[in-house]
């Protein structure tokens, strides 16, 4: 299934860098996390904050593969040189945006809104995870 598509990543660095591999890592790590809420990867129904979500895995996957080949990275410490890798720093941004979202995503945001048998849409799903 492919929920997270090329034409979705507007990041103007890594416009056209991304991979098919990227991407289909976003698209499994979606259908993979669904499962954890009970939804099957066809009744998969994304909300923005979901498909902004994979837009960030597959951005963060995109980064960590680059990180070192930034050929901007000057080595010296004369004046106006830059040292850190602009890939390394998207990577920490995209990373914590990341985990910011995944706090945030509950079972509608895989089902189009509709909630499980017995929910409420004044409940919310917590996930507890270490990282």
């Amino acid at each position: 299934m492919d929920l997270i598509k090329a034409e979705d990543i507007t990041d103007a660095i890594l416009k056209g860098l991304v991979t098919a591999g990227n991407l289909a890592l976003a698209n499994e790590t979606i259908v993979r996390l669904a499962a954890t809420y009970g939804v099957d990867e066809a009744a998969i129904v994304p909300s923005n904050l979901l498909k902004r979500y994979g837009i960030v895995e597959a951005c963060r996957a995109c980064c960590l593969e680059l990180v070192g080949t930034d050929s901007t990275v000057q080595i010296g410490n004369y004046s106006g040189s830059r040292q850190d890798d602009i890939y390394e720093r998207k990577y920490k941004l995209y990373d914590d945006q990341a985990k910011s979202l995944l706090k945030d995503l509950t079972a509608s945001d895989f089902n189009g809104g509709e909630t499980e048998k017995g929910g409420s849409p004044w409940t919310k799903t917590v996930n507890i995870y270490r990282g």
